[in-house]
């Protein structure tokens, strides 16, 4: 009986020690889910485009850094309506000299408006509407 005693004894502290074991790495695991879960600030879209090519390239034997900008995006200027000197242009109401995305708007005309930003110009006019494939005919009767 008394072996029986000590090896219940022995089962029960063996898997005591075992589960404070077990607990110790859920913990740590924890903590790491919880920092990794913390908000990290990343670089913004603008300051992706302003950014550099990291990498070096070789040609000849000859180590060359090439740093070139990144292009600007274009921007797509889809005009609706003209109205006198106001022009709608991308779903919203401009009048001559207003700014849009940094371009000027520097002539309004009937069917078209010039842009205007340091040295470039766009020129964006309206665009007719594709023909539909209805046909309309008159019959006599």
């Amino acid at each position: 009986m008394g072996n029986q005693l000590l090896i219940k004894v022995a089962l029960a502290a063996t898997g005591t020690a075992l589960l404070l074991y077990a607990q110790s790495p859920l913990e740590k695991i924890d903590r790491l889910i919880n920092q990794i879960k913390q908000p990290r600030k990343g670089l913004t879209h603008k300051e992706i485009l302003a950014s550099f090519d990291p990498f070096v390239h070789s040609d000849n034997n000859k180590t060359i850094s090439v740093k070139k900008p990144a292009p600007k995006p274009r921007r797509k200027f889809t005009l609706t309506a003209v109205f006198n000197d106001r022009v709608k242009l991308n779903g919203k109401w401009y009048k001559q000299g207003d700014r849009l995305y940094g371009y000027i708007i520097a002539k309004v005309t009937p069917d078209a408006v010039t842009l205007k930003r340091g040295r470039e110009t766009v020129h964006v006019s309206m665009r007719a509407r594709k023909k539909s494939n209805i046909k309309l005919i008159q019959t006599k009767d």
